[in-house]
C-alpha cells in the first residue's frame, strides 16, 4: 500500500481518514431560506409556521408522531404556541420549518444542534414531518 492510500490511525490504531489541510472552521447555519425541488427549509417563525404546523400536527390524534421527540404532544394551540415561541428564540438548537412547495404549507420542522463551527460539527435532530401520503416519498 503506498503512502497516498495508507489511512491515518489514531492512538488506538483505528483508521481516522486523511488529514484535512487548510481547515478554517465552518459557519453557523444560515438564516436564509433553502429552496429545494419539493420543499423549502426556513428559520422557524411563529408568524409563518404556527397555524400550519399546529394544524398538521393535530392530525395525529394518538400522539405517535411525538414518540421519539423531546417535546409534544401538545394539548392545545396555546401550549404549542408557547413551545414554538421558545424554539424560535434559540440559537442551539436552531429550529427550521419545512414548507411543502405544492401546498405552500409548513408540514414539518427540524433542528440543528450541538453546533461546533470550529470542527465543522452539527447534528440534525428533532425532525418531524406530516402530510405525505404513504408511498409518495421519492429519494
Amino acid at each position: 500500500m503506498d503512502k497516498s492510500t495508507t489511512p491515518l490511525l489514531n492512538e488506538l490504531g483505528q483508521p481516522i481518514g486523511a488529514k484535512v489541510t487548510g481547515w478554517k472552521g465552518a459557519e453557523f447555519p444560515s438564516r436564509k431560506v433553502m429552496q429545494g425541488q419539493f420543499c423549502s427549509v426556513e428559520p422557524l417563525s411563529l408568524e409563518s409556521h404556527l397555524d400550519d404546523l399546529y394544524d398538521a400536527f393535530s392530525e395525529d390524534r394518538e400522539g405517535a408522531l411525538w414518540t421519539y421527540m423531546m417535546h409534544g404532544p401538545f394539548d392545545s394551540k396555546q401550549a404549542f404556541c408557547g413551545w414554538l415561541e421558545s424554539a424560535c428564540a434559540t440559537e442551539d438548537p436552531f429550529f427550521c420549518g419545512i414548507v411543502d412547495l405544492s401546498s405552500a404549507k409548513a408540514l414539518g420542522m427540524a433542528s440543528y444542534l450541538r453546533l461546533e463551527p470550529s470542527v465543522g460539527g452539527t447534528e440534525l435532530k428533532q425532525t418531524v414531518w406530516v402530510g405525505l401520503p404513504a408511498g409518495e416519498c421519492d429519494t
